[in-house]
């Protein structure tokens, strides 16, 4: 790999890592549906920049293009305003910390989903990964029924929806590509974000208090947006599909490890997030969850490389 690509992705980590207290600092002053809409709305604003910038051709073509829209609405509906707000009404009663461990498991629904919806094989090392992944869930929960806990299973369906988005947009990527796809389920996204808070706003939107709260938002505040919004979510998120054109597989997601190893920093470091010894052993099984199929197939390929030297040597 080379070191562009290796120090872009553990960047790439390095932010997504921070955002669960991103979203805890904005939560302070925005409730969940608006800051998933100031998360995906300003992402948005940055891909629009983007399309001008670099003259895209038509990003947002399939949300008007009417054999594709079913698939554009539901996976914008989804991915872009029922999972984050599931997400982000889970960190608001769970802590940083969880946030940043369960997230990092979204590749593993998307395993699950593919092999549920679309058929696909899930090997006797995915399934037995998906097994300790959930064995880290409950412990990392504290197996109990309270508050934090109901929070944790919020960010976990989150991870299903979000998981969603790679299955039921599998046919649409490969017939229309990358940027249309992404843009035109963004927008959708964001369209129904901005619905949803307009309609639970109530009379409070009637009275401009979302736009109050924005102006009168602290500097910290849109620190964290910007980082969850434009830097986290439009240019972290192209730079990793672009690395994921150049680089193995096996070597991009090496680097997802980094993720949730940080993210629990974070939430110790900024919001003195503390694990018990039966809560730490969870996050120790979540990270062997994603940490155990790498470890398997790149032995794999060592062993099989090493018999191929040796039968040409012989």
């Amino acid at each position: 790999m080379k070191l562009k690509f290796l120090g872009g992705l553990i960047l790439c980590n390095l932010i997504w890592s921070a955002h669960p207290v991103m979203f805890k600092a904005i939560l302070l002053e925005f409730s969940a549906p608006e800051t998933a809409l100031l998360r995906y709305g300003t992402a948005l604003i940055a891909f629009l920049l983007v399309w001008r910038l670099f003259h895209l051709s038509k990003p947002f073509a399939l949300a008007f293009s009417p054999p594709s829209l079913r698939g554009v609405l539901l996976m914008g509906v989804l991915t872009f305003c029922v999972a984050p707000m599931l997400q982000l009404v889970g960190v608001d009663k769970s802590r940083a910390t969880d946030s940043s461990l369960i997230t990092a498991l979204e590749p593993l629904a998307a395993i699950v989903l593919a092999w549920v919806f679309l058929g696909e094989r899930l090997g006797w090392l995915n399934g037995l990964s998906f097994a300790i992944a959930l064995a880290g869930f409950f412990l990392l929960s504290g197996l109990s029924v309270d508050s934090r806990a109901t929070g944790n299973l919020l960010i976990l369906g989150s991870c299903v929806l979000e998981g969603a988005y790679s299955v039921l947009g599998r046919k649409l990527l490969a017939k229309y590509g990358l940027i249309p796809l992404f843009g035109s389920t963004l927008l959708v996204g964001v369209l129904a974000l901005l619905t949803s808070v307009i309609i639970l706003a109530g009379n409070d939107w009637a009275g401009f208090g979302f736009g109050r709260r924005l102006i009168e938002a602290s500097w910290s505040t849109w620190g964290a947006v910007l980082w969850v919004g434009p830097i986290g979510t439009c240019a972290a998120y192209f730079f990793w599909l672009t690395a994921l054109n150049e680089v193995p597989v096996a070597s991009v997601a090496v680097t997802l490890f980094i993720q949730p190893l940080l993210g629990a920093l974070w939430g110790h470091w900024l919001m003195h997030d503390v694990l018990t010894s039966t809560q730490a052993l969870g996050a120790v099984f979540i990270v062997l969850s994603l940490l155990l199929p790498v470890l398997i197939t790149n032995l794999r390929d060592l062993r099989r490389k090493s018999k191929e030297t040796s039968v040409a040597l012989e």
